[in-house]
């Protein structure tokens, strides 16, 4: 009965928690892909030190190589700061799921103890 009254708080926080298990979900999917994005950038690194540059196709294979590695390393930096951003959007919706829970916990304690105060009242 006292949950009837708070149905719209608990739908709220259905939605709250669905939508920040999404955000956990995608931000673990831009932690592997930038896990990945290290990995080639690190083989890159190898094979352009490896490379002897005296030729003119070598030279051009190390340019491009550097020109792929300069656009992982922008790559990169961009998945590194929509994480970020993700990471504070998921502890902001955290604190107001707390929040909320809370309220909702208080308001039923309230109802409770009005409940309580009636069945002892004359």
């Amino acid at each position: 009965v006292l949950f009837r009254s708070n149905g719209a708080n608990l739908a709220g926080l259905q939605r709250s928690y669905g939508t920040l298990s999404i955000k956990r979900q995608t931000l673990h999917e831009h932690n592997l892909a930038l896990g990945r994005l290290i990995d080639v950038e690190h083989f890159l690194e190898q094979e352009i030190a490896t490379l002897n540059g005296t030729n003119a196709d070598t030279i051009d294979v190390i340019v491009s190589l550097h020109r792929t590695l300069r656009y992982l390393y922008e790559k990169r930096k961009r998945c590194e700061r929509m994480m970020s951003h993700l990471n504070s959007e998921i502890l902001a919706t955290e604190e107001d799921l707390d929040d909320q829970v809370g309220s909702l916990i208080d308001e039923v304690n309230m109802k409770n103890l009005a409940v309580k105060r009636q069945k002892i009242a004359p």
